[in-house]
């Protein structure tokens, strides 16, 4: 990709920056004000709280009764969680509210079309196992944080997932993917697969490159001209019919390692058929409001206006391309 292209993507994301500010100050700060105050009134709640479950247990241990103790345990259990419904109950209502505003925003480019947001609903369990991308008999399967819409001429669907598995070997519970996970899907039909792994966690994902292999697929190689970080940090496996020059151009390597890059977390993509999926692993929540400290700031909304647009640019970088 050319300096000059390198330079006015640049100039562009400042000034879509400069774009947030203006309304950040003017439609999502005075809501983020609004709900500070929710959050400040759930903390007096919460050191009121602490303060008389503290007031209770000293008296109880100074009487040193039992069935005094044992009829306390009950209203002081039911209570804890009445306040973990509270929390809950503050993170849901922010996050619509919040997320929808900065959806908004992202949505007045021309390449997206309406994004829209819902806090509980998740990517289904049959679109995961189609994607081969992580091998697994899962027993465990929650999303949230649902977010779909358009990218140009391009569906797409994305959420906060984790899956989890029995481990017969360790006779526990083991985790097979904690990030987010996005679902999109070209307008053209694309024949055979391909199965993009972060070479340096291969011995993790073993079963996965096992199981697709069994498909007629092998390792290929895409570095093209100039290119040299692309299979450095990625194997790249595809079954003989996969259109993979044309799905992995030199200017989809760039996108898929400027991603991985900006934001330090393994990256995980497969084609299967017209169908495309990226596995993006990381151990924090993508979008969480804080509980103890404000909300109310510019570098909240920018980061998670970052994290989306970065993960959409991926899938508007297909559709440009292809």
């Amino acid at each position: 990709m050319s300096s000059a292209h390198y330079l006015y993507q640049n100039l562009s994301a400042m000034s879509r920056i400069d774009d947030l500010r203006l309304f950040y100050n003017h439609t999502i700060q005075p809501e983020l004000l609004r709900l500070e105050h929710n959050r400040k009134r759930l903390i007096r709640l919460l050191i009121f709280s602490a303060v008389a479950l503290v007031a209770v247990f000293a008296v109880t241990l100074a009487l040193n009764i039992l069935p005094i103790t044992l009829a306390l345990c009950i209203p002081v259990v039911l209570y804890i969680g009445y306040l973990l419904r509270q929390i809950r109950k503050f993170q849901l209502k922010f996050k619509p509210h919040i997320l929808n505003l900065v959806l908004d925003f992202l949505d007045n480019d021309i390449h997206y079309g309406t994004l829209k947001y819902d806090p509980e609903k998740e990517i289904s369990r049959e679109h995961f196992e189609h994607s081969q991308l992580f091998a697994n008999d899962a027993i465990e399967f929650d999303g949230e944080d649902y977010i779909y819409g358009r990218v140009g001429e391009m569906d797409f669907e994305l959420c906060e997932l984790e899956v989890n598995e029995f481990s017969k070997v360790r006779n526990r519970v083991d985790n097979v993917f904690k990030g987010v996970f996005l679902h999109s899907q070209f307008q053209q039909d694309f024949a055979g697969r391909i199965l993009i792994m972060p070479k340096a966690l291969r011995q993790y994902a073993i079963r996965s490159i096992k199981h697709f292999t069994r498909q007629n697929a092998s390792k290929v190689l895409v570095q093209q001209t100039h290119n040299l970080g692309f299979d450095e940090q990625f194997l790249t496996y595809a079954t003989p019919d996969a259109s993979v020059s044309r799905l992995l151009s030199m200017e989809m390597q760039d996108s898929i390692l400027r991603y991985q890059d900006s934001t330090g977390c393994p990256v995980y993509i497969s084609f299967i058929g017209n169908h495309i999926y990226v596995a993006v692993q990381q151990d924090t929540d993508m979008l969480e409001p804080f509980l103890i400290q404000s909300n109310v700031s510019f570098d909240l909304i920018l980061e998670y206006y970052q994290k989306i647009e970065l993960l959409l640019s991926i899938i508007r970088d297909f559709d440009v391309n292809n």
